[in-house]
């Protein structure tokens, strides 16, 4: 038997881990790449096609990395850091 997972529940999946990944590293790297897998998964939702979930998990990621330089020299840098965002 096939088991298919849709890319949305792949994308989730992906995200959950790299938020544990996070969570017990607090490597803030992980949580970036994290959001950038929960944006990938609304493109999903949105029914658009691989490439556009791959081009906005790209630009997610870029965009959160920005965000954590510009939140840098602050002193906190974590998740809990950006919750305040």
């Amino acid at each position: 038997m096939d088991i298919i997972i849709s890319s949305r529940l792949l994308w989730l999946i992906i995200a959950a881990i790299l938020i544990i990944i996070e969570l017990l590293t607090s490597m803030i790297a992980t949580f970036c790449l994290a959001t950038s897998c929960l944006i990938a998964m609304v493109c999903a939702l949105l029914g658009w096609g691989i490439e556009a979930q791959l081009t906005g998990a790209i630009i997610g990621t870029v965009i959160a990395f920005i965000l954590v330089q510009t939140r840098r020299g602050e002193g906190n840098i974590s998740a809990q850091s950006f919750i305040s965002l």
